[in-house]
């Protein structure tokens, strides 16, 4: 499907797919029909979501923004290149929708997920989340039969420094929040509708809570089995013990470890081994307090011994892993 590709795998055109991007941060593929959607943190002017056929060029840095229509960059359409650019008459793809700096605040754009699970209303069915980074507005960009934008509405707020959204295999949406080191996922409050003045999420309660964006755990979960937390039984509880978890999550099914089995996962008891699990494992960690029965300790001197092992490349959870070493004040013995 890529135009470039000439039948030489190391040449450098054939790793293009599309190109004229400024600074894309984040991207999913619709499944069904294998439609990319990027999410293209602009200069001065415009956020960007972009999404077109291989080969596209979305223009940059000639254009910048707006929604379905090409704007052309100050600071940049003066210069001869530019003038060429544009004289040549090459086609130059505009956003499917974008956000202007000025207008709304925004200033850097995080590509989210298509959402397709069963947890939300229906209204949620097929839409393209994404995040203002620094104003922590969750929006949701609903398409028409014709896959054309037809409504944007606001998902909820005060997700600040929120930098990935991925639906979860439980049908949830998870988020991960750099600025406090925390994974969680959004959970329908009670009687509460999208259209709601408030955020229509709770945190653990099952009642309105209005502007509170991070949930861990729905209102009817199971109770944890925090014993089971010491996945790898070495009889500490350490964040090695999540990456298990997360690794299992990242792993085809037939290429599981059987030294893990999912019930042995389940911390929750919820019958299904999901992010959630990890995050309980996670929580345990950063927690100060011994509210949750548990056979496992913490021990300082084997988290600095876990660290090593934590830099693996999995950048979600080297994010979280790192939380939890920099939450307890412990010297990490590699570079971040």
């Amino acid at each position: 499907d890529n135009p470039f590709f000439a039948g030489d795998l190391n040449e450098n055109r054939a790793k293009v797919y599309q190109y004229g991007f400024r600074n894309p941060f984040r991207f999913t593929i619709n499944r069904d029909s294998g439609d990319i959607f990027i999410g293209d943190v602009g200069w001065s002017a415009w956020e960007e979501i972009n999404s077109a056929e291989a080969g596209a060029n979305f223009g940059w840095p000639y254009y910048e923004g707006a929604s379905g229509t090409n704007s052309r960059t100050t600071g940049y359409q003066d210069l001869p290149e530019a003038d060429s650019f544009y004289a040549s008459g090459a086609v130059a793809t505009p956003a499917i929708y974008a956000l202007n700096h000025a207008a709304t605040g925004i200033n850097a754009i995080v590509m989210g997920d298509l959402y397709t699970g069963s947890q939300y209303p229906s209204e949620y069915q097929g839409d393209l989340f994404f995040n203002d980074l620094g104003q922590g507005i969750v929006r949701n960009l609903s398409f028409d039969a014709q896959g054309n934008v037809a409504s944007v509405n606001t998902f909820t707020v005060g997700a600040n420094v929120v930098v990935q959204i991925k639906q979860g295999p439980d049908g949830y949406l998870y988020f991960v929040d750099l600025d406090d080191g925390r994974v969680g996922k959004w959970v329908f409050s009670q009687g509460s509708s999208a259209n709601s003045s408030t955020s229509p999420f709770s945190q653990d309660s099952g009642q309105d809570t209005s502007d509170t964006v991070y949930p861990t755990l729905e209102a009817n979960s199971p109770a944890p089995d925090f014993q089971k937390a010491d996945v790898n039984g070495d009889n500490y509880l350490t964040a090695i013990d999540a990456l298990i978890i997360a690794n299992y999550l990242n792993t085809e099914t037939h290429e599981r470890s059987p030294e893990y089995a999912w019930q042995r996962l389940d911390i929750n008891g919820d019958s299904a081994v999901t992010p959630l699990d990890a995050l309980l494992v996670i929580n345990r960690l950063n927690a100060h307090t011994d509210t949750h029965p548990i056979l496992a300790t913490v021990d300082p001197k084997q988290l600095e011994r876990d660290a090593s092992e934590i830099e693996r490349g999995d950048a979600w959870l080297d994010d979280v892993s790192l939380g939890v070493f920099q939450n307890r004040g412990l010297k990490l013995p590699f570079a971040q």
